[in-house]
């Protein structure tokens, strides 16, 4: 017999059912999260470099996708634009109702969700646990953002209107704040979340030496916790090794 490392990196998921207190806990962070992003609208800030004041609103969707993860921080999000199409004022503004949602700032509404789902994508693949791969998820998750806003003013007043009077004015905060969203999910308990648990699994084959099939392996698993995932990494999946494994041992 003899090891043969298998360098190859693998992800697998496994069920793993959730009970009601975990239920209750992903509510409470969808009500804190739509109370985040509201409270986010209302507050402008004095950005260096550009004159155009900016909310605080897409850096509470961002943190919310980092820190809740792709379904939770999407749910989040969704549910904030319910809240506000009911008549709650956690639009920008103070503003409500579903003439918000079809007005003007309805594309950076639907951005909203789709950002926090890419954010949440990029954190739940644990990439959001360091500043500098934060930073890049928050960059894109705010062009995902601008995009979304872009795409529906283009229809209304023209791509080089929007770019100028939608985008443009907003790279540089958009910038800031992913910094500062990065700074949030790394360095604090925020970023602690992202489902579902996610393991990079290495694995150790051992064969025989006529070179028959593998008889045996093991895997150790670096997993990214999260108390909120309804997964948990890491089942052996799409392999042609017979498993037998007990599952994953943490760093």
């Amino acid at each position: 017999m003899k090891a043969v490392d298998d360098d190859r990196p693998e992800q697998g998921i496994e069920e793993r059912r959730g009970g009601p207190a975990r239920a209750a806990i992903a509510m409470a962070a969808v009500v804190a999260a739509v109370a985040a992003v509201a409270v986010g609208a209302q507050v402008d800030v004095a950005i260096p470099g550009t004159p155009v004041p900016q909310s605080l609103q897409t850096l509470a969707v961002v943190v919310v996708g980092g820190a809740l993860g792709l379904r939770v921080g999407a749910l989040a999000l969704i549910a904030y634009l319910v809240a506000g199409a009911v008549g709650l004022p956690v639009f920008a503004g103070g503003a409500s109702g579903l003439e918000a949602l079809g007005g003007p700032t309805a594309g950076y509404l639907a951005g909203f969700v789709l950002g926090a789902a890419a954010m949440g994508w990029w954190a739940d693949r644990g990439w959001a646990s360091r500043f500098a791969a934060a930073f890049g998820g928050a960059v894109v998750a705010h062009a995902v953002i601008l995009l979304a806003g872009w795409s529906w003013l283009a229809l209304d007043i023209g791509a080089g209107a929007a770019w100028s009077g939608g985008v443009a004015p907003f790279l540089v905060g958009g910038v800031v704040k992913s910094a500062v969203a990065a700074g949030l999910l790394a360095f604090t308990p925020i970023g602690r979340g992202g489902e579902p648990d996610w393991g990079v699994c290495t694995i150790v084959r051992i064969r025989a030496d006529s070179g028959g099939d593998p008889v045996f392996h093991r895997r150790a698993c670096t997993i990214v916790q999260n108390p909120l995932a309804r997964h948990s990494a890491c089942r052996h999946i799409g392999s042609d090794m017979h498993d037998h494994s007990s599952g994953c041992l943490e760093p």
